[in-house]
């Protein structure tokens, strides 16, 4: 995110992918890594919810 390298763990690969090509994730479940990376994004300022 913003240029900074991240090391995906295997099973975040789709979801990251997902985000970077249509700048959006479908409401769902997350497992609790994935959803903590997206909050210290959302925390960062690189991620806003949807309206």
């Amino acid at each position: 995110m913003n240029g900074e390298r991240l090391e995906a763990v295997r099973g975040m690969q789709a979801e990251l992918r997902q985000l970077a090509d249509q700048r959006r994730l479908p409401a769902g479940e997350f497992d609790d890594m994935f959803t903590s990376l997206l909050y210290e994004w959302y925390r960062a300022g690189y991620l806003t919810t949807a309206r």
